[in-house]
């Protein structure tokens, strides 16, 4: 959508891959938590407001909405330990700069570390609901 109106990827179609991956790998971990609420509530409602309760904070306390150096000195801070930052800053880097290896390998271990935990605690979850 962005590319019809107007904006222009600057490493092209490999970027434009690559920040499709990062999302993706990033839903993942995301749906690692989601189910673990799920599971962990049995309740719809629930599990919906504790996810909104937990996305805005880590959407506003990240990167999304301005880039770091623009945040005050207590958000820049607090941005550093959310894997929101993390994943917002690659994608930006490979749309409006260029190609940034170190950036994309720096969110890609904090997804998997993420990773780790959340469909760890997803999958015990649903171990625990089902037996």
């Amino acid at each position: 959508m962005a590319v019809i109106m107007g904006a222009r990827i600057k490493t092209g179609v490999v970027g434009a891959v690559v920040m499709l991956v990062l999302a993706a790998a990033f839903g993942i971990v995301w749906a690692g938590l989601s189910n673990i609420v799920a599971l962990s509530t049995k309740n719809s409602e629930m599990t919906m407001m504790i996810g909104i309760l937990l996305t805005f904070p880590l959407l506003f306390l990240s990167t999304a909405m301005m880039p770091a150096a623009l945040l005050p000195g207590w958000l820049e801070t607090v941005g550093k330990f959310n894997p929101v930052t993390y994943v917002i800053n690659t994608a930006r880097q490979f749309m409006n700069f260029g190609y940034a290896w170190m950036e994309l390998g720096k969110a890609l271990g904090i997804i998997a570390l993420v990773g780790l935990f959340t469909l760890t605690g997803a999958t015990r979850a649903f171990r625990k609901a089902t037996s």
